[in-house]
């Protein structure tokens, strides 16, 4: 098994933090958010550090050199202005993994760069090996999530019609499990479903933009409703997606001695 981490977002959501810094090398407690992912991951002892690639725009290929240099034998893998996440595993595993010589690798695990997560690793990869159905991919998803913005319900003015609020509450708790950004693939399944979506041809993928989520999960489960699995776990997850959100979790690092 392969794990790519999809490291090559913009992060304008964090402006103007990442004008000068990749989202995925912000610090936690001074530790670069990937490097964390990296260390996670390692510590399952079912990845050796070449087994990992680090996916990052071209220009900041030298800046995840040096903040991961105490993990040699990673690979880190540059690409272009952002493409979308498919877009960026595809082009990774055309460099990194069949360049090597290891086209046959059955499973590749797929983790977004900017997610903090107390998940068990190991309890998700020993669940996708345990499976009997021929799955393509399997989600990791968790319960107790804030929403990032207030609900509201409505209802009408039954004298004049017209709409009033009837509810109001601000960032609720969604009430379905979400999806991490965390997931393990079928390695060829799934490629030869991305080539699909950008016409069948190779040389398209640097300029086809394509995201997991909306442009390949989501249509795919629409199809294959059998064959793409859910992980659920009740630990803590977080997306760094906003300058909030990193801010607050910045904060409990350092006055809570969070777990690395």
């Amino acid at each position: 098994m392969k794990a790519v981490v999809l490291a090559a977002g913009d992060g304008t959501r964090l402006s103007p933090v990442t004008s000068y810094i990749p989202k995925s090398l912000l610090p936690l407690a001074g530790i670069p958010i990937v490097s964390i992912i990296v260390r996670k991951l390692l510590k399952t002892n079912i990845f050796a550090r070449e087994d990992i690639i680090v996916v990052c725009m071209e220009r900041y290929v030298k800046n995840f050199l040096h903040e991961l240099r105490d993990i040699q034998g990673i690979q880190i893998v540059g690409t272009g202005e952002n493409k979308g996440t498919a877009t960026h595993f595809y082009h990774a595993d055309k460099l990194a993994l069949q360049n090597r010589n290891v086209p046959d690798i059955e499973s590749t695990l797929v983790h977004y760069g900017d997610i903090y997560t107390t998940m068990d690793y190991s309890a998700f990869i020993q669940d996708w090996w345990n499976r009997r159905m021929p799955l393509t991919g399997m989600l990791a998803v968790t319960k107790d999530v804030r929403h990032d913005y207030s609900e509201v319900r409505m209802r009408k003015n039954l004298a004049n019609g017209e709409l009033i609020l009837d509810k109001f509450v601000e960032k609720p708790r969604l009430t379905e499990p979400t999806w991490t950004g965390i997931a393990i693939f079928h390695r060829k399944k799934i490629l030869k479903y991305i080539e699909k979506k950008i016409g069948g041809r190779a040389d398209m993928a640097k300029s086809t933009y394509l995201e997991f989520a909306v442009d390949i999960i989501e249509p795919y489960i629409e199809h294959h409703k059998q064959e793409i699995a859910a992980h659920e776990f009740a630990g803590e997850w977080h997306d760094i997606g906003n300058l909030r959100a990193y801010q607050k979790l910045q904060e409990r690092f350092i006055t809570e001695q969070l777990i690395i």
